[in-house]
């Protein structure tokens, strides 16, 4: 054997030994490492908490995609560095201790698909998002059954599908599924229970987040009535440049989304309300008349409500809540109440007070939109300059517009 074939068959036996331990999956045409080759049992019975953190660790430092193939990973909290892609088929991590999250997002240029996260109602959060991080995607993931579990560690923590904190930029939510968050006890200040589907808040610092985008999602079953929504955007004080775009929600108790900051985008989602009299507060006096308090309530400035489906089988308090806000824009949607429900009490789009009782606003447009089934259409109870309400259509409600 000469030596250009020695070196070719030296070279090809290199090659095949990379491909073992680094085996191109056919479906995404990569190379990638496998988390079975750091002891990763995939049982759902061995804890692979340890395994798992080395794969994801090892992975990350050359920035080579990691895969988890199909099976039932049981772990604890894990923690995802910088330059980790995170891709798996039929895969489960399932949370076999309590913890506050099930994964700790904690670096820049993160990519996390096609899991499927199981709290099994040991973990207060599926997906924690820490703050001033970078270019972070979370697609075609199901994140399932967050809660606090009997021992409740976490007193003080809100259950929630994914938390976003301050300061973060690029982050993008694709084609995620949330199902089943939900809050068993009331704070120890006395709150009453608090759960989010998506959950857009600081913890110290208040630096607002830039470039989030949630979309092409679906968030079912947040509760309970007290304060379930689906996705909360609150306490930032600067615009946040948040997109809630093309998403469905279903079985929220008390809104599908919330915006207590400014600068909200939301467009194109479709809002079901899911309950018709079947649907109580836990710790609050129930008036009873409404299922869902809101589809949408904004308290914020700088507010786009644009082009979005709402309905269902119940009625809202108020199906579009504006109850504080400047430069709020409401234009394009289609809302009613559900027609074997208690719909005659109820209005579709509401201006009133905010919680400090202000009732003056400024610059608020309401146009295009249809609303039906309702009490009155749209009411505006609070004091607002440059109010321009025309174009809409209302349907089978007693009056179309009081001001």
């Amino acid at each position: 054997m000469n030596f250009f074939s020695k070196r070719f068959f030296s070279i090809a036996a290199v090659m095949v030994l990379f491909f073992m331990i680094y085996p191109i999956h056919p479906s995404y045409g990569e190379t990638m490492i496998n988390v079975k080759d750091f002891g990763a049992a995939g049982d759902g019975v061995k804890d692979d908490t340890l395994s798992v953190q080395n794969a994801i660790n090892f992975a990350s430092q050359g920035g080579t995609p990691l895969f988890f193939p199909p099976g039932t990973y049981a772990v604890n909290q894990l923690f995802v560095p910088s330059n980790s892609n995170i891709i798996g088929e039929e895969a489960v991590l399932k949370a076999n201790a309590d913890s506050y999250s099930l994964m700790v997002v904690k670096g820049n240029h993160i990519s996390i698909t096609g899991l499927k996260l199981e709290g099994s109602s040991r973990a207060y959060v599926g997906i924690s998002v820490l703050a001033n991080l970078n270019d972070v995607t979370i697609s075609k993931t199901i994140i399932q059954n967050i809660s606090q579990s009997l021992n409740n560690p976490y007193p003080n923590h809100i259950p929630a599908g994914i938390r976003i904190y301050e300061g973060t930029k690029k982050i993008v939510v694709d084609g995620v599924t949330i199902k089943n968050v939900f809050s068993k006890y009331k704070w120890v200040t006395g709150a009453p229970p608090i759960a989010r589907g998506i959950l857009i808040t600081p913890n110290n610092d208040v630096n607002s987040p830039s470039e989030v985008v949630v979309e092409n999602s679906t968030i079912d079953g947040i509760g309970p009535k007290d304060d379930g929504d689906g996705i909360c955007v609150q306490l930032f004080k600067t615009k946040v440049n948040v997109q809630i775009l093309n998403n469905t929600f279903l079985h929220n108790e008390k809104r599908a989304i919330k915006i207590q900051s400014p600068g909200a985008v939301i467009r194109g989602n479709k809002i079901y309300n899911s309950y018709n009299r079947n649907n109580f507060y836990q710790y609050s006096p129930d008036p009873k008349w409404y299922d869902m308090w809101s589809a949408i309530s904004v308290y914020a400035n700088d507010v786009v409500v644009e082009n979005n489906q709402i309905n269902g089988i119940g009625n809202y308090g108020a199906a579009v809540d504006i109850a504080g806000g400047n430069n709020v824009w409401v234009k394009g949607n289609t809302i009613e109440n559900g027609i074997h429900s208690n719909y005659k009490k109820g209005n579709l789009i509401v201006v009133s007070k905010d919680f400090q009782n202000n009732i003056h606003f400024s610059n608020i447009t309401i146009t295009g939109n249809v609303v039906k089934n309702g009490n009155d259409g749209i009411v505006i109870s609070a004091k607002v300059k440059n109010l321009a309400v025309y174009g809409n259509k209302a349907i089978n409600c007693l009056k179309g517009y009081v001001k």
